[in-house]
């Protein structure tokens, strides 16, 4: 899972924490910054595909850094089946939330405990829980490292926005 920042040149990967068991349910998501070869303006750029009809290799994987800033670390708040749910701390209480499973990351759905008093169990899968996400589009007032504060937070699931969500 990628979070692109608007005209910013680094992304953030958050991908899934194994350890000899499995998930590492504790620390489920490893993070680090990876380099761009150009910033990027709109959600559309991650789509985009040269004449020959390849991606361009926006990402330069040999550049890489560990995140800094609280803002962009996560809080685990609940064990969900055999996963997590986390929360972005700049989202925690105020948007949505991820299901960490060891199959991947998808968006926590915000009504979940409706669906479970509608007989669901915490045993559901992913596809019922929540929907897969690839990445995340985010607008941001401040600068990314210092006051980060998310204006909208576009997700999806390779070239289909999931949620759109607004400050």
């Amino acid at each position: 899972f990628f979070l692109f920042i608007k005209d910013y040149s680094w992304c953030l990967r958050y991908h899934v924490s194994r350890d000899d068991d499995g998930m590492d349910l504790d620390r489920p998501l490893e993070m680090e910054w990876v380099k761009l070869r150009r910033p990027v303006r709109s959600p559309d750029e991650l789509f985009a595909k040269t004449a020959s009809g390849r991606r361009d290799g926006l990402i330069d994987w040999a550049v890489r850094a560990p995140p800094r800033h609280s803002g962009f670390f996560y809080q685990v708040t609940e064990a969900v089946g055999s996963g997590v749910e986390a929360a972005i701390n700049f989202l925690h209480g105020r948007g949505p939330s991820l299901l960490v499973q060891p199959t991947g990351i998808s968006l926590a759905l915000e009504n979940r405990q409706e669906e479970e008093e509608a007989s669901l169990s915490d045993e559901a899968s992913p596809e019922v829980w929540g929907t897969p996400i690839t990445h995340c589009w985010v607008e941001v007032g401040g600068l990314p490292f210092f006051l980060p504060v998310p204006q909208s937070i576009a997700f999806f699931n390779f070239e289909e926005m999931v949620v759109d969500w607004h400050a």
